[in-house]
């Protein structure tokens, strides 16, 4: 696949792709709910929650979400190799930065390996902060089923340097495409994700495997306005999506046309970059978040 077949696909889903694109948690009575599950060596374990439902194929795009007609099977030991194989490929990546006082910040998202030492991950995710007079890139082993700030901060032998090969991403440009190529460096692996631009049909279940960041509190209030309780949702998107832990997510694709596809999905901070799998295999274009 050359960079060229890139420019196709879209695997980020944090920050705008489209002036519709968001990520956040589906709400449904007040609530979050969510359909997640953490992923240790050779385990998947599910999650209890709320569960994630969500619209038929014939329902309108912008429907009512009280409207619901399906739900998504938490069942996840169907698809369990495949989970487990785009794990064995996933990656926390951590940007360290400077600025001219001297003051450390940290900036955390998903990546995936495509290759021995090539990854996919969210453009916006590897640009330089722009007042940083000094940035370190990191990732960390792929598969690591959790990572401590203490980790974090020693790094070895955890970390690894990656350098930005290509990066598409263009702030305040509509029609950019929010992914970036980098590079591992002499770090390689035997696990990596084949990629794909199929659609993945409606109804069909998918899956987003990688790295969750902290869900503040201004964050929830800004995304999740509906919600009964701040307080309460705070601890509950901790559980379903626990920070630095790899995870799985699971939805179903709901609409499908020329130009976009969108799903129905819980998501949150620091899963931007991670890939969307279907069967296995990563799969992307132009997509967004539907709630």
């Amino acid at each position: 696949m050359t960079l060229k077949d890139l420019e196709d696909m879209d695997v980020a889903v944090e920050y705008p792709l489209t002036m519709f694109d968001e990520e956040k948690f589906v709400v449904a009575n007040g609530e979050l709910v969510g359909t997640t599950a953490t992923i240790s060596e050779e385990s998947i374990t599910h999650i209890p929650g709320l569960q994630l439902e969500g619209y038929s194929s014939s329902s309108r795009l912008f429907m009512n979400c009280d409207s619901i007609v399906f739900r998504v099977d938490p069942d996840f030991d169907t698809d369990k190799n495949g989970i487990l194989a785009a794990s064995k490929a996933t990656c926390l990546l951590v940007n360290e930065s400077w600025d001219a006082q001297d003051h450390l910040t940290w900036e955390f998202a998903t990546a995936f390996f495509i290759g021995r030492t090539w990854l996919l991950t969210a453009g916006h995710a590897a640009l330089d902060p722009p007042d940083a007079v000094k940035i370190d890139r990191y990732l960390f082993l792929p598969g690591t089923p959790y990572l401590s700030i203490d980790t974090i901060s020693k790094k070895h032998p955890h970390a690894i340097r990656y350098k930005v090969i290509d990066n598409m991403y263009r702030k305040g440009d509509p029609k950019t495409k929010d992914i970036a190529l980098i590079s591992s460096g002499t770090f390689e692996t035997q696990h990596y994700l084949q990629l794909s631009l199929d659609r993945v049909a409606i109804d069909e279940t998918i899956d987003i495997v990688g790295y969750p960041g902290e869900k503040k509190s201004n964050w929830l209030r800004e995304k999740h306005p509906t919600l009964r309780s701040f307080d309460e949702a705070s601890k509950i998107s901790e559980n379903f999506l626990p920070t630095r832990r790899l995870v799985v997510t699971r939805g179903k694709v709901a609409h499908n046309d020329r130009d976009m596809t969108s799903y129905h999905i819980s998501t949150c901070p620091g899963l931007s970059g991670a890939g969307l799998i279907y069967k296995g295999v990563a799969h992307g274009f132009d997509i967004f978040m539907l709630r």
